[in-house]
């Protein structure tokens, strides 16, 4: 099974509505139930937040990032400051067999076409070793198994939840600030340069997952349906600290 065979076809959707940490989360979870076929979304954010995962502790993660806007996910994983980063989520309906697979494999195989895209553009990724596993909050602090690493410096990562058979993969990218990537043509810092690069970057990871790749356009009713569920969940104290 090459990369390409990963999904016969996959929707891509960059998000145009930027939305704060709580409406993303909730859309995410809208499109889960919703998707009828393999679909990547990438998105930006209203405004910096950190999304923290469902295990964690809400103390500790207050403590690290006092003053700022938190939000609970429904994926595991650690936290993780957006400020800046390309932001992205996999949604795998329940019909679809590789989302069956172990998640430690989707997740190695997801990155390692993530690793390919990174090479199209001159950038020398790789994923993270056993060996090299670091354990901690902050998800881009401490390296997992098969996260992906420019030279020692983890870029991108992410986590995931499954649901009746469905799989919801959210994960994030950060090229920005890292002095190597100047080796690669992208000057660090350089956002015009940046925000360029995103949509290319990440047609080609979609054209990676298959070979059938159609752009799917943002509908407002999902808009709604965020700040609906939102307001109930994501941004409420009960889900907020429930651990």
């Amino acid at each position: 099974m090459t990369l390409q065979d990963m999904f016969s076809k996959i929707d891509l959707l960059f998000s145009s509505t930027p939305l704060e940490g709580p409406e993303q989360m909730a859309l995410d979870e809208i499109l889960l139930h919703q998707a009828s076929q393999p679909l990547l979304r990438v998105y930006c954010w209203k405004g910096p937040c950190v999304t923290f995962g469902y295990f964690q502790e809400w103390k500790n993660v207050s403590s690290s990032f006092p003053g700022r806007l938190l939000v609970r996910r429904s994926s595991g994983g650690g936290s993780v400051e957006h400020d800046g980063d390309s932001t992205f989520s996999l949604v795998v309906p329940a019909i679809e067999p590789i989302g069956k697979i172990a998640p430690a494999l989707l997740y190695k195989r997801l990155h390692q076409s993530l690793v390919l895209v990174l090479g199209e553009f001159g950038l020398k990724a790789r994923l993270i070793a056993a060996h090299e596993i670091r354990t901690g909050e902050a998800c881009f602090e401490s390296p997992s198994l098969n996260d992906v690493v420019i030279e020692n410096h983890k870029i991108a990562g992410g986590a995931q939840r499954r649901c009746g058979g469905k799989l919801l993969y959210q994960g994030s990218l950060n090229l920005l600030g890292q002095k190597q990537l100047e080796n690669g043509g992208i000057k660090a810092g350089s956002l015009e340069l940046y925000s360029k690069i995103t949509k290319s970057l990440f047609f080609s990871l979609a054209a990676h997952l298959s070979v059938q790749v159609e752009l799917l356009e943002e509908q407002p009713s999902w808009i709604a349906e965020a700040s609906i569920l939102a307001a109930k969940r994501y941004r409420s104290i009960a889900w907020t600290h429930r651990k």
